[in-house]
């Protein structure tokens, strides 16, 4: 498996994004240089989803119209949307960026807000190809109840092979999944009998593999695990690890 690229469907034309991005002052030789550090897409050498630190920065603008920061090195322009800034970390640097507290004002919070839920009852599992082991949020709010549920979720580091964990205290659910190039594999999928959907709010197909079958899932698209979602024709899918390596730098 070519762990440095997406390896189904890939567009050529993406942009290259930076999710949960921020700058910080580096010095080298005794100067000081910015450089860039976030989750990465579309890159044209480097796999979705991995955190990287870029190169020296030449130059960054603020694009209002597309609410991104564009940012411009060696090899490769970033954008970087400005709902998904890391502002706490930013906040250590905030005269990096023009019109920074203003934009803190506007976007802090924004892409919380805009999360994805889900009706009374049902669980939801929010995935994208910019977030880490490509999970985003959990969404459940149990019938009869006014606030969803809270829950833990991170990496479980294996000696063979990582996965990730999402569990909650209330409502049982307990999910477990490999993550690999483009797809996730569940070995635990338990909601406690309830509905279970999955939703794609990144810029690239994904596909699950639940106990059900296997789960296509476009960008933007939300499907219920069942098996009248299952797809009909065999995908041949990678299996490898998602993160063979701990560390990625941008190989510019």
């Amino acid at each position: 498996m070519d762990n440095c690229k997406d390896v189904l469907n890939q567009d050529n034309k993406r942009k290259t994004m930076l999710y949960y991005w921020y700058m910080e002052d580096v010095n080298y030789l005794g100067i000081e240089y910015a450089i860039l550090h976030g989750i990465v897409s579309g890159h044209k050498r480097l796999m979705d989803s991995i955190f990287i630190n870029s190169s020296f920065i030449n130059s960054y603008t603020v694009n209002y119209d597309d609410s991104e920061l564009v940012v411009r090195t060696e090899n490769t322009v970033y954008h970087c949307p400005l709902a998904y800034c890391n502002f706490d970390q930013q906040d250590l640097v905030k005269n990096q960026i023009p019109d920074y507290e203003k934009i803190k004002r506007e976007y802090k919070g924004r892409a919380e807000k805009e999360l994805p839920t889900a009706d009374e009852g049902d669980v939801l599992l929010v995935i994208s190809n910019h977030n880490q082991y490509y999970f985003n949020s959990l969404y459940y709010k149990p019938n009869g109840t006014y606030e969803k549920v809270k829950y833990f979720s991170g990496p479980h580091i294996g000696m063979l092979q990582d996965s990730f964990l999402v569990r909650s205290g209330e409502g049982n659910i307990d999910l477990r999944y490999f993550p690999h190039s483009q797809n996730i594999d569940f070995y635990t999928q338990d909601t406690d009998n309830k509905p279970f959907y999955i939703e794609n709010i990144g810029d690239i197909t994904l596909y699950c593999r639940t106990f059900s079958g296997l789960i296509k899932l476009n960008p933007g698209e939300r499907k219920e695990v069942t098996k009248e979602n299952v797809e009909k024709v065999s995908v041949d899918l990678p299996d490898g690890d998602l993160y063979p390596a701990v560390f990625i730098p941008d190989e510019e």
